[in-house]
């Protein structure tokens, strides 16, 4: 093709009268030119053909993440189902009653929360005593404490705190020393959710 536009462009240049230095110069010049475009349109063609295979190729999403695009995020938040008069030291406290639990990553019936997935995470718990007694608290996960929180005696106390975790770890709110026996339904509280994740490997099945 482009030799027929060659031969088209010089019967015509030949045609205009120039001289024969002339007519060459400028044939060069065409030829050059229309060499450059040709360069020009196999490097466009190249990069489309690989912008087309780039979107043919699917991601390679694990059931995890499948879970968490089909429940739109992990975030939660529990509060005490009826108030508590004793406390075990060391154990996870029972959020029983469930506001909120996108994802199903925790449990209220161990009050544990379970990372869906690899990612930065934020939990907040708040808890309330009566007058007779302070309360100390610690969140807790898989790797070992997180924080502390102090309720003062017939007041509310507990944390803020942001966390790194991987696929699977649990997370929960402890009594950490031996006095308060008393918590309040309505203001003891457990929340926390996906502030975004991190790569991980993909779950086989």
């Amino acid at each position: 093709m482009w030799d027929i536009i060659f031969l088209i462009v010089g019967s015509f240049l030949c045609a205009s009268g120039g001289t024969d230095e002339n007519i060459l110069r400028e044939f060069k010049e065409m030829k050059m030119e229309m060499a450059n475009l040709k360069k020009s349109n196999e490097i466009m063609a190249e990069e489309i053909k690989n912008l087309k295979e780039s979107m043919k190729q699917k991601p390679n999403i694990s059931r995890y993440n499948r879970q968490l695009q089909n429940s739109f995020g992990v975030a939660f938040s529990a509060e005490l189902g009826s108030d508590l008069h004793s406390i075990a030291i060391g154990a996870p406290i029972v959020y029983s009653h469930v506001n909120l639990n996108l994802g199903n990553a925790y449990d209220n019936t161990d009050g544990i929360f379970v990372a869906p997935v690899a990612g930065v995470y934020c939990f907040y718990w708040n808890l309330f005593t009566d007058s007779s007694s302070a309360f100390d608290s610690s969140l807790y996960s898989s790797k070992g404490r997180l924080a502390d929180g102090y309720s003062h005696s017939a007041s509310t106390g507990g944390n803020l705190v942001t966390a790194q975790l991987d696929r699977g770890d649990h997370v929960w709110v402890r009594k950490t020393d031996h006095y308060g026996n008393y918590l309040h339904e309505r203001f003891t509280t457990f929340s926390g959710f996906l502030l975004y994740e991190l790569e991980s490997e993909p779950v086989v099945g």
